[in-house]
């Protein structure tokens, strides 16, 4: 596959000497650990486990009761789909669908596709053995549908991937030239990042090339990297896919909890933390 490679800004050094690097990586694990922490469900562990343990002491019993009823109260909340369907909405209605249909002719575009998950699969001999998870097919569906627009249009792009995984680069080539070559895309029009382990680098990365940001995601991770790229004075455009919350947020729900619910509470808690502290 003829991909082509990244480009490095003038002046910079793209590759890290490896003292450099443990350090961004150990702040990075830092980071996320701390961020899961402040999760609902962590959240609620933390209240009840800090309540349990009041309550082993008489003169704390009485704060030990009001913890573990907090904790119970705040999983009951989180997990309501009133909440977290609201929550969701709030994060995909920022952007609407992009209209490549509409985009320029005489702009040259990058179309960055932020990562998600792809692993080596038990496959017949022969064939190509990269697998995409559901949440990063949704994006390359996305990217590969701008991609055909704007080559139908003979309008100019790069379509610049982000793939931070162990696996053999030849192997995540050879998964995204075969995938898109369904939507006419020449490998090419294909660049492969590697070393973008978060959203930061993802859009520090695609930056790293000339022409107007197309930033693809899902819909609810779409205004994070948003944020981001208008931090680099970057003037993107949002190419949000894969909408959860298709209907009204409104609905009678009898006050059940939900475990999808939940789901969407946390995605809102992780995605606010991101562009908080990138």
């Amino acid at each position: 596959m003829n991909f082509l490679k990244q480009p490095e800004l003038p002046g910079e050094k793209f590759q890290l000497n490896r003292t450099r690097l443990r350090e961004r990586l150990l702040m990075f694990l830092i980071r996320k650990v701390l961020s899961r922490m402040v999760f609902p469900v962590p959240v609620v562990f933390e209240l009840v486990l800090l309540g349990a343990l009041l309550l082993m002491f008489k003169r704390t019993k009485r704060a030990g009761r009001v913890l573990i009823g907090l904790g119970i109260m705040l999983l009951f909340i989180c997990s309501q789909p009133s909440v977290g369907n609201r929550l969701m909405h709030r994060l995909e209605s920022q952007h609407h669908r992009l209209d490549a249909s509409l985009l320029s002719a005489d702009t040259n575009y990058v179309v960055g596709v932020a990562g998600n998950g792809f692993e080596v699969c038990d496959v017949p001999e022969g064939t190509c053995n990269g697998c995409f998870n559901d949440c990063f097919l949704i994006r390359l569906q996305e990217a590969g549908r701008i991609g055909r627009v704007l080559g139908q249009r003979g309008i100019a792009y790069q379509l610049v991937v982000s793939v931070a995984s162990d696996e053999p680069t030849a192997t995540k080539q050879d998964a995204l030239g075969a995938y898109f070559n369904a939507f006419g895309i020449p490998p090419e029009k294909l660049v492969l990042v590697e070393d973008a382990y978060n959203s930061k680098l993802e859009v520090d990365a695609f930056s790293r090339f000339p022409g107007r940001l197309i930033l693809v995601s899902n819909a609810y991770h779409v205004p994070r990297l948003m944020h981001l790229a208008a931090e680099k004075n970057r003037n993107a455009l949002a190419a949000p896919a894969g909408s959860r919350i298709f209907q009204s947020v409104g609905g009678f729900s009898l006050g059940i909890p939900s475990a999808e619910a939940l789901e969407y509470t946390r995605l809102f808690v992780y995605e606010q933390l991101g562009m908080r502290f990138p």
